[in-house]
């Protein structure tokens, strides 16, 4: 359908990240999916295009954002498109056009920590990263069970639930493995120890921390990251990115999606050549690249780049 017609799957792209933009009720989402779909949109249309992206942000997007934040309770509420079109599964995952509160779970149970962790919980989860510690902490409605080396939480099935989970994470020893899969996620605090090999599956992404790996993977329905990844590999797949990433030792970044806006920044400086790719049927980015760095190898389709040396 892509290659054979591209125009009618802008559109489609552009219908998705509308509805998107409309039902997830989490603000910096939905001005992330409001402002891939006008891009799409101007790109669909090219004539008058970057007019049309300019102007329907100024007037648009910023003015609902900001209304949206001001109203907003700042709860963070666990998505998923299709499953919120049926209002069953909207009410398990928090869905509501006029705002609902998702209830929050906070930590109140200390976990000898491993140097594997799993966490499987199928309604919210934010994990917040404390540099300073060692153990985990987590809600004692959380599932524990502990294998060679590998420790595991998970949540009940209750399809009624609408809950967030706060998980705090020790990073000060560092970790082999955190695999991470939810339904939304929010990603806080900062990683002090390398944690060789980090997965991400979730519906929903909200990054605001910095984090630490050897290998960093990520795969989701939507995200909007603006926290830091200091990473040799990384790998993003998703429907709809917006991003404002700022990225520290990183070798090879790859980065595959439907939608993309935003900016990234390397924050530091090499010799030789590193991989920057991305793939989108359309959108933005930025990319900012110090003076004195060496060679950024780029690869880039169905994307508008713009690469600045700073």
């Amino acid at each position: 359908m892509r290659k054979r017609h591209p125009i009618m799957f802008k559109i489609f792209l552009v219908f998705l990240f509308s509805l998107s933009a409309l039902f997830v009720p989490y603000y910096p989402l939905k001005i992330a999916f409001g402002v891939i779909a006008i891009i799409l949109l101007g790109l669909t249309f090219r004539r008058f295009g970057v007019l049309f992206i300019v102007l329907a942000i100024i007037f648009v997007v910023l003015p609902s954002g900001i209304i949206g934040i001001i109203n907003s309770n700042y709860s963070f509420f666990p998505f998923s498109f299709m499953q919120k079109a049926i209002p069953y599964y909207g009410h398990k995952y928090g869905f509501s056009i006029f705002g609902n509160r998702s209830q929050r779970v906070y930590p109140n149970k200390y976990i000898e920590s491993a140097r594997n962790i799993v966490l499987n919980v199928n309604n919210g989860l934010e994990i917040v990263f404390d540099p300073e510690s060692t153990e985990v902490k987590i809600p004692s409605e959380l599932n524990v069970e502990r294998f060679d080396g590998k420790v595991e939480f998970s949540s009940v099935q209750d399809v009624f639930s609408n809950k967030t989970y706060v998980v705090n994470i020790g990073t000060k020893d560092g970790y082999n493995n955190i695999r991470i899969q939810s339904d939304g996620l929010s990603l806080k605090g900062e990683v002090a120890g390398k944690i060789d090999f980090l997965s991400v599956d979730c519906d929903g992404m909200y990054l605001s921390g910095a984090l630490k790996a050897d290998t960093f993977r990520l795969n989701c329905d939507g995200a909007y990251l603006s926290g830091e990844i200091d990473a040799k590999d990384v790998e993003i797949n998703a429907n709809g990115i917006f991003t404002h990433l700022s990225l520290k030792n990183v070798q090879k970044f790859i980065m595959d999606s439907d939608g993309t806006a935003g900016s990234i920044t390397y924050e530091d400086t090499w010799e030789g050549v590193r991989l920057f790719s991305i793939k989108a049927s359309g959108g933005y980015l930025t990319v900012r690249v110090p003076k004195s760095a060496g060679e950024l190898n780029t690869e880039t389709e169905g994307v508008l780049v713009n690469m600045i040396r700073y």
